[in-house]
């Protein structure tokens, strides 16, 4: 599946989603097991649980499986994916996907793990306090050194769960 394609499912289910009060927080496509997942919560603003989610629930990924089918069938998305393929919809968890810049400065104060796509000062992943996010880059505290991160060199970063 292209880069493309991924785009324009986002397009295509983002006002649905939007409209039944979701917020659509990633979408991954693993090629070699043809599975399409979304992670998804509830738009910013829905009242949030202290481990940082909203509280989507089974009924909400049912429902929103099977908006996104009908989308996906109506505008001749699905036939973009060769073959036969699954549809995941899941929350994104305690581990949440940390993806725009909003995800970011949602958490600031959390703790984060990310890697880099390029080498920064020798390392390519970091773990540590979120202190600041902003349209830019953030700012993560790893033991006690500050680094500034820029969004275009995050290759995945994600919240450490607290218990």
């Amino acid at each position: 599946m292209s880069e493309s394609l991924v785009q324009a499912i986002e397009r295509a289910i983002l006002p649905v989603l939007a409209r039944d009060g979701y917020e659509l927080v990633l979408t991954e496509y693993v090629a070699r097991a043809k599975v399409l997942r979304l992670y998804i919560d509830k738009e910013v603003g829905a009242e949030v649980n202290a481990d940082g989610s909203s509280g989507i629930s089974l009924e909400d990924c049912q429902r929103v499986s099977r908006l996104v089918s009908d989308v996906m069938d109506a505008e001749g998305l699905s036939d973009g994916i060769d073959g036969r393929f699954t549809l995941e919809v899941s929350s994104p968890g305690l581990d949440r996907p940390l993806v725009k810049p909003r995800d970011f400065q949602r958490f600031v104060g959390r703790k984060v793990q990310l890697s880099t796509r390029e080498m920064l000062e020798g390392r390519r992943k970091f773990s540590g306090a979120l202190t600041a996010a902003d349209e830019g880059a953030i700012k993560v505290d790893v033991d006690g050194k500050p680094w500034t991160i820029a969004y275009d060199v995050i290759e995945r970063a994600r919240l450490v769960p607290e218990f």
